[in-house]
C-alpha cells in the first residue's frame, strides 16, 4: 500500500500463542505498526491497544482488518504508531535487556556471568576469526574488551580486500591499532 510515493505497512499478527513476540520487536524496529490477537503473553506485553499497534480479541478477523485498513488509510496515525514501535523497540537492544538478565541469574544461581566470554562466544558462533579474538582478550582489560567488542559487532563489515575474505572494521584497525591480517576469514 502506497500513499505519496512511501510504502506504507502494517502486520498483522493472528497467533493465539506468543511467548514473547520478538516479531512484533522486529516490526516495531523497521517502523511497521502491528495489529494482533490478544495473548496472555507476548502481544498484550509489548502492544500498547491505540499507540503502537492494536490488539483484537482471539479470533477477531473482521475487527484485526478494520483495524489494519484504518491505520493503511490513515497515513499519519500509521506513522506516528510507527514512531511509537520504533521508540519501543529501543527499550530492547542487547544493551539494555542482557544485564537485567545476568541480574537475575546472579540472584538465583551462585554462577558468575563473564560477560566477555559470552561475547567472545557469541563472536566465535559469527566465525569471527579467532586470532583478532584472542589478540583482543590478551592485549586489553576487561572494561576495553567490552567496548572493542560492541564496536567490533555494530561497525564491522565483511569485504574482500587484497583478494583476501576479512572482516572490515576501520575503527578498530585506527584507534586500537589493530593489525588487518587479524581480520582475515579462514
Amino acid at each position: 500500500w502506497t500513499h505519496r510515493n512511501k510504502m506504507l505497512l502494517v502486520m498483522l499478527l493472528p497467533s493465539k500463542r506468543e511467548t514473547f513476540g520478538l516479531v512484533i520487536l522486529e516490526a516495531f524496529a523497521y517502523g511497521v505498526p502491528v495489529v494482533a490477537f490478544s495473548t496472555i503473553f507476548g502481544v498484550d506485553e509489548l502492544i500498547e491497544d491505540g499507540v503502537d499497534g492494536y490488539v483484537v480479541p482471539q479470533n477477531g478477523v473482521e475487527e484485526m482488518v478494520k483495524k489494519a485498513t484504518f491505520l493503511l488509510l490513515n497515513p499519519k496515525i500509521r506513522d506516528e504508531f510507527a514512531d511509537n514501535g520504533r521508540k519501543k523497540a529501543g527499550m530492547y537492544t542487547y544493551e539494555k535487556v542482557m544485564p537485567r538478565y545476568f541480574d537475575l541469574i546472579r540472584e538465583v544461581s551462585p554462577v558468575d556471568i563473564d560477560r566477555v566470554e559470552l561475547k567472545r562466544n557469541f563472536f566465535k558462533r559469527l566465525d569471527v576469526p579467532q586470532p583478532l579474538l584472542d589478540y583482543i582478550t590478551s592485549n586489553y582489560d576487561k572494561e576495553e574488551i567490552e567496548t572493542i567488542f560492541a564496536v567490533l559487532e555494530k561497525d564491522t563489515v565483511a569485504r574482500i580486500v587484497d583478494g583476501r575474505p576479512m572482516l572490515y572494521n576501520e575503527v578498530l584497525m585506527d584507534r586500537y591499532g589493530l593489525p588487518k591480517e587479524l581480520f582475515i576469514i579462514g
